[in-house]
């Protein structure tokens, strides 16, 4: 009785004792007869609501950023035909845009055999592609105005992008911005450095275009709205990235209805990541509001498995529903390249959540009841509370000889004394070590 899919490798090893119940189809159509005789098509909800511009959406996802949610899916594939297909998607997004800047990487990364051919083909078409540009931009500089010459810039920059390059990009950005490119088209510099510094992981780069990007809104001429609320996605992915999900949260409900950085990600990716950090964030009453009542996050999140249930389930107090479903919301976080590697911090979160409204309806409660409310064991559940009241986490103790829960809910001030005394003996602690080591 372990977790569906794979979240034996979501969890800490003991989770995986999880019982839940069978899973649920979702979507399908159902007929039923009419008055006249005729049948009508009884669609359900997830069909219904369908988004059907999903292929649209990934067309416009920036191949960089493709790549590495593509890179994310092999490295967690275990099925052989899971990874023929996603590595067939990476070789064919690698050749479409001669990406020879990082071509070595990937074969090094996923111990492919590097094609001396493919090798030959991407660095022609990077020497004849270059030295278009240079002389466009030499003939701009001794023949034609500025505007030339930004552009021709404009078109190193980009194209150096587009082949995996991170440093010689970023330098034809910078020369391209000290020409007299315009407050806007400095901004879309900055929004495409910031998506090779996804690419490349690299969150100091990613973080220093968005700061940049927010200097130009506040000059004169420089607001805009549109680019304004793409940039919140943007800080809120690298929110996300640097585990800071509360303000990530707030970001992303700021742009639900009006997003539209689709060279991100598509909407109901969009909507899943709003989901999964409110859920982690918000209270209880913010959270039905804002994120479980949103009719744009109730129609987007249909198209993620389990997330529909797993949103509504602990609203509604039906734990083994969400148990059901957390293995799932599980995994499309592991999936998520700016969500996985705070995996495990969101499973804690999402339990301790859990854990905690249950418990905050009883003064004492037995502990095969509530077992049988999360559809866990009782071996389990006791092994899992135990650990997270040893850290403060939970307020309650467990009677192990009645089989029993008990509540215990300290006041603010005196929780916040507790505190104060904790932190204090600490500070004096590394006084002390500290004026051993002065001493010596």
């Amino acid at each position: 009785a372990g977790f569906p899919f794979s979240l034996d490798r979501f969890l800490q090893p003991e989770d995986a004792k999880l019982v839940i119940g069978e899973k649920r189809e979702i979507g399908g159509e159902k007929k039923k007869k009419m008055p006249g005789g005729g049948e009508d098509m009884e669609t359900d909800t997830d069909d219904a609501l369908e988004p059907q511009n999903t292929t649209e959406e990934e067309q416009k996802v920036d191949h960089k950023v493709q790549l590495r949610k593509l890179s994310r899916a092999l490295e967690l594939a275990v099925e052989a035909s899971k990874i023929a297909s996603v590595t067939s998607e990476i070789k064919a997004i690698l050749s479409e845009n001669n990406m020879i800047g990082c071509y070595g990487d990937f074969c090094e990364k996923f111990s492919w055999p590097v094609d001396e051919n493919e090798v030959k083909r991407m660095r022609d078409f990077e020497t004849e592609t270059v030295a278009k540009i240079e002389s466009n931009l030499k003939d701009a500089k001794e023949n034609l105005g500025d505007d030339d010459i930004q552009s021709a810039l404009r078109e190193m920059g980009d194209k150096y992008a587009q082949m995996g390059y991170k440093e010689k990009c970023v330098d034809a950005y910078e020369k391209c911005k000290e020409t007299n490119a315009t407050i806007g088209q400095k901004m879309e510099i900055e929004f495409s450095k910031a998506r090779v510094g996804l690419f490349w992981e690299d969150l100091g780069m990613w973080k220093k275009s968005i700061e940049e990007i927010k200097k130009l809104l506040e000059m004169p001429g420089g607001a805009d709205w549109e680019r304004k609320n793409r940039l919140k996605v943007y800080e809120g992915l690298w929110m996300c990235a640097s585990r800071d999900f509360a303000s990530a949260s707030t970001l992303f409900l700021e742009s639900l209805s009006t997003f539209g950085a689709y060279e991100l990600m598509s909407y109901d990716e969009f909507v899943f990541h709003c989901a999964v950090t409110g859920m982690v964030t918000l209270p209880r009453v913010e959270l039905n509001e804002k994120v479980v009542m949103a009719p744009e996050i109730i129609r987007a999140s249909l198209s993620t498995p389990g997330l529909p249930d797993f949103l509504n389930s602990l609203q509604q107090c039906e734990y083994a529903k969400f148990a059901e479903a957390f293995p799932l919301v599980g995994d499309a976080v592991d999936l998520s390249p700016w969500l996985s590697p705070h995996s495990r911090y969101f499973s804690r979160e999402c339990r301790v959540r859990a854990y905690a409204q249950y418990l905050q309806s009883y003064r004492s409660v037995s502990v095969p009841s509530m077992a049988r409310a999360f559809g866990v064991s009782v071996e389990f559940l006791d092994e899992e509370l135990s650990r997270f009241i040893v850290n403060g986490r939970l307020s309650c103790t467990i009677d192990a000889v009645e089989g029993v829960l008990r509540t215990n809910r300290p006041d603010k001030k005196n929780a916040l004394y507790q505190q104060f005394v904790k932190d204090g003996d600490a500070l004096l602690n590394r006084i002390q070590k500290l004026s051993r080591v002065i001493d010596l």
